[in-house]
């Protein structure tokens, strides 16, 4: 679920029940992202195209934690090959080194903490988005 907000784009509750990959059921979904929020990795925000729906964003410390998500997908691909869509994924992130990274934070704080985009050219996280689509 984490990989999910921070990869995927889902950050309303409905799209991480119904689009998750992993097919999660509503009471196990409630508790990891209380736990999450608990732990100051996800908080919730308003959102503002819609009064009764919530938003989940990154915290500085969610954030933080792309860097780690990045490092244990490369590690797990190479114990179990993980799907075609998510191996695209981890190939662009592990072949595009440190300046990849660097974008995917920057990326990250724009989307998740209202941060204005430091890094000129395209959105790693776009790109991510679009070779995952593709697969």
């Amino acid at each position: 679920m984490l990989r999910d907000i921070m990869f995927g784009g889902k950050r309303h509750y409905l799209d991480l029940l119904e689009h998750s990959e992993e097919g999660i059921s509503t009471s196990v979904l409630v508790d990891r992202l209380k736990k999450l929020t608990l732990a100051g990795v996800i908080r919730q925000i308003d959102d503002d195209t819609h009064k009764q729906r919530t938003l989940y964003a990154l915290t500085d410390d969610g954030v933080a934690l792309a860097p780690t998500v990045v490092a244990l997908s490369t590690w797990s691909s190479a114990w179990q090959p993980p799907s075609a869509k998510h191996a695209v994924r981890t190939r662009m992130l592990v072949e595009g080194g440190e300046e990849i990274l660097s974008r995917l934070l920057d990326d990250l704080r724009a989307t998740h903490l209202d941060q204005a985009r430091r890094l000129p050219g395209p959105s790693v996280l776009d790109a991510l988005q679009q070779a995952f689509d593709t697969a």
